[in-house]
């Protein structure tokens, strides 16, 4: 009897031990999952804001409806993709409204003068002086965003210690990263008071293949 007890709990210690190895290895596995997810999310958002970068300075360079149309299209998909990004990360702790707003903004404004006759209607000078305003701080996000990923390259910074930093907040946050993110949206202060005018009507944008049909159609 003593040694069926012995066999019993033996293989209970070994089943316990067993399964503990194997819920480790299953968290082990979702934190790698998950920062894995952050980490495309962030160098992607990083390369989107390029993007928008170029994309604008190019709005800048052109004068012919037939070239503007498109490639203000293409700045609000890159804005689109850039708020989906920014949305995956685990910032919630900061308050980033002023940087959301500029990227919902950049994407409506362009969304709406893509898709508007500018033959009939062509760009006024405070529209084009909306957009070198919106490409100067699309370069201070771009270049605020890279100097971010060049520091958390370099001191290989994870994002689930970023996540539990910002979560315990038990004292001031030494971090790059955040640092980061704080800068952009201190920037963006100016940006706020960006005079819109008449021309920024009130509207909601629609899909991207609402916009595609609209432009194929001219």
């Amino acid at each position: 009897m003593r040694w069926i007890l012995i066999g019993v709990l033996s293989v209970a210690l070994v089943g316990t031990a067993y399964w503990g190895y194997a819920q480790k290895q299953d968290k082990q596995t979702l934190a790698i999952a998950a920062e894995n997810d952050y980490q495309r999310a962030f160098h992607n958002l990083v390369y989107y804001t390029d993007e928008l970068e170029d994309h604008l300075a190019t709005v800048l360079a052109m004068n012919t409806r037939k070239q503007l149309s498109p490639k203000l299209a293409e700045v609000w998909r890159v804005t689109s993709l850039a708020q989906s990004e920014l949305s995956e990360l685990p910032l919630g702790y900061l308050d980033l409204t002023k940087t959301k707003q500029f990227l919902y903004e950049v994407g409506e404004f362009s969304y709406k003068t893509a898709v508007r006759d500018l033959d009939e209607a062509p760009l006024t000078e405070k529209e084009y002086n909306i957009l070198k305003n919106l490409y100067e701080y699309a370069q201070d996000v771009q270049k605020e965003l890279r100097k971010t990923q060049a520091s958390l390259i370099k001191q290989n910074l994870k994002w689930l210690d970023i996540e539990k930093e910002m979560a315990a907040q038990s004292e001031p946050l030494d971090n790059s990263v955040i640092d980061g993110f704080h800068i952009v949206d201190e920037r963006m202060k100016g940006y706020s008071e960006t005079d819109w005018g008449a021309e920024m009507s009130k509207m909601t944008v629609k899909s991207e293949k609402d916009l595609k049909a609209r432009l194929k159609s001219e």
